[in-house]
């Protein structure tokens, strides 16, 4: 079924287009997943953040299992996905040009600059990573020789440097840390 519209807070009935404008209208930046250091780049860039290291991270939780699809399954699945759910496409589709037709040589420059701090930052801080069986995940609805989902998984090296511990914490445990910073810092 259709949820995009509730998730954004829009009556049921909504249509890709009402969902676009609504979008359009509340958000400065859409992040479309398959151009996210793009976005992210665009996202230093326009709200003018400083260092851009501060937005290097690391991919948790990333499926490991789709290495070995090969191209007609991927698109097998896509095609199953886009008959399944057109409303999600249909937004995916128009920000993915609106990505693509915003990129400017800068941007991709700065992408191309986070992908390598990330790189370095993985290289000094990531001592291991694994596949870890996802056994709590549903059985695949759209795949009748459904698999278990393997799920990349990480370990720190020994004796990481403080930005590696931060960027493997869960937002809630980096909130606190921050907020308790933000305390010394300001006293208030």
């Amino acid at each position: 079924s259709n949820h995009l519209p509730d998730e954004l807070g829009l009556p049921n009935e909504s249509n890709s287009s009402t969902i676009i404008r609504f979008m359009d209208e509340q958000f400065d930046l859409v992040i479309v997943t398959d151009y996210f250091d793009q976005g992210l780049a665009r996202l230093y860039s326009e709200a003018c953040m400083r260092p851009l290291e501060d937005l290097t991270y690391f991919v948790q939780n990333k499926r490991v299992d789709q290495q070995s699809w090969d191209s007609a399954t991927t698109e097998r699945y896509r095609a199953t996905l886009r008959s399944a759910l057109p409303m999600y496409f249909e937004v995916y589709d128009h920000y993915r040009k609106v990505t693509q037709s915003t990129m400017s040589p800068d941007i991709q420059t700065l992408a191309q600059q986070l992908s390598r701090m990330n790189e370095e930052r993985y290289a000094a801080c990531i001592a291991d990573e694994r596949a870890a069986h996802a056994n709590r995940l549903e059985r695949n609805e759209f795949d009748p020789q459904y698999q278990p989902v393997r799920l990349s998984t990480f370990q720190l090296r020994d004796h990481a440097p403080l930005y590696c511990r931060m960027m493997a914490w869960p937002e809630d445990t980096l909130n606190k840390y921050n907020q308790k910073r933000h305390l010394r810092k300001h006293g208030t």
